[in-house]
């Protein structure tokens, strides 16, 4: 019994970090080449890869 009691206790400590950490994610990067980079569900590679290699 104590062993099931530690494994529910270790979960819902790892989802609670999984969350937390998502929470403090800054996803402001990752926005913004998507907004200049997709249009119509379309990812335009050529103009990503141009700016990368520049």
């Amino acid at each position: 019994m104590r062993i099931i009691i530690t494994l529910i206790f270790l979960a819902s400590l790892m989802i609670f970090s999984a969350n937390l950490a998502a929470q403090n994610f800054d996803h402001a990067i990752f926005d913004e080449l998507l907004q200049k980079y997709v249009a119509n569900g379309l990812v335009d590679y050529q103009g990503l890869k141009a700016e990368h290699e520049s």
